[in-house]
């Protein structure tokens, strides 16, 4: 079914009813760890006994990388998968651009609020309760049922992967 709810206000599920879940190019959208960390332990507490939440977000450290190696190609390409990117002139605009601090007001309500690398993603789910943490890559899940990366032209990044892929099981 088709559900309009906020994530910050719970879910309308039972303990331990959900079997999967995919959350893509959302968490990094939540203040963290204000707002991140509920939503997380709202999750676990859906998620049935060794179920799995598949969490795609932007790559922060992968963007470090590229600031701090000066490759400019990998920050302003961000607008081949996402058109209404702003043009990237300097290292810097393309990083905090990338973060959610870019220098256009505009986009504040679009805003990433909190950018995530694998150990800090991976504390975040661990404190909320999953007992293993994975990382994973585009497409490749050990449940064949989560393997729906394509769904999200974002997470698809044209080929490039701008993205982190990382699973908790319950």
């Amino acid at each position: 079914a088709q559900l309009a709810l906020d994530l910050r206000w719970g879910l309308p599920f039972g303990d331990a009813t959900v079997d999967r879940v995919f959350l893509c190019h959302v968490l990094e959208h939540l203040y963290y760890p204000e707002e991140s960390a509920p939503l997380l332990r709202e999750l676990r507490r859906i998620v049935s006994p060794r179920g799995r939440i598949r969490i795609v977000v932007p790559d922060i450290g992968r963007c470090i990388e590229a600031y701090v190696e000066g490759d400019l190609d990998f920050l302003a390409a961000r607008r081949d998968t996402c058109p209404w990117w702003p043009e990237v002139r300097t290292r810097l605009e393309g990083f905090l651009s990338y973060a959610g601090a870019g220098p256009r007001a505009s986009h504040f309500l679009q805003a990433h609020k909190f950018g995530y690398d694998e150990e800090t993603l991976t504390l975040a789910l661990r404190e909320a309760g999953f007992s293993e943490v994975v990382r994973c890559s585009y497409m490749r899940s050990a449940d064949p049922k989560l393997r729906v990366d394509s769904a999200s032209a974002v997470a698809a990044g044209d080929g490039r992967h701008y993205s982190l892929f990382v699973e908790g099981i319950a």
